[in-house]
């Protein structure tokens, strides 16, 4: 999940979309088959580190890892790119192996940028659920 993958519709409702991914997905070659998305194409500065370690997604902790970058990107209101200094996958591996994350946008508070760090748990094992997520973010909404 990235910002580029959430449209807003006339009322303000967030719709998630991924039409680049999709087209790759579902294209056909000259055989009428359906070839898959290019292994070396892929969006890495938004996928969780097992995903760039291993090339394996864990059911739901990865999601919540790319939610984490999506926050990142919103409180930079679409301006900046994760990791946009960073030349490639190798780069990006080593220093998420060193536990170094992005840093938190200016404009994010500081309890929403430690429920990002959460989402960035090393070990996905650490990483909250959807669920917490939800009921983290309510509160400190209700919370000012």
């Amino acid at each position: 999940m990235a910002a580029r993958n959430v449209l807003l519709n006339y009322s303000l409702k967030a719709k998630v979309a991924d039409f680049g991914l999709a087209a790759r997905i579902y294209m056909k070659n000259d055989n009428n088959e359906h070839v898959g998305a290019c292994l070396d194409t892929f969006p890495f500065q938004n996928s969780a580190y097992e995903i760039l370690r291993t090339g394996v997604a864990i059911k739901e902790k990865s999601d919540v890892w790319s939610f984490g970058i999506l926050m990142w990107e919103i409180f930079y209101l679409g301006e900046a790119l994760p990791y946009a200094d960073f030349n490639g996958l190798p780069e990006l591996v080593a220093f998420l192996e060193t536990r170094q994350r992005l840093e938190k946008p200016p404009l994010c508070p500081e309890s929403l940028y430690d429920l990002m760090m959460w989402c960035w748990e090393q070990l996905y094992q650490f990483r909250p659920t959807f669920s917490e997520l939800k009921k983290d973010l309510k509160k400190i909404l209700s919370n000012p």
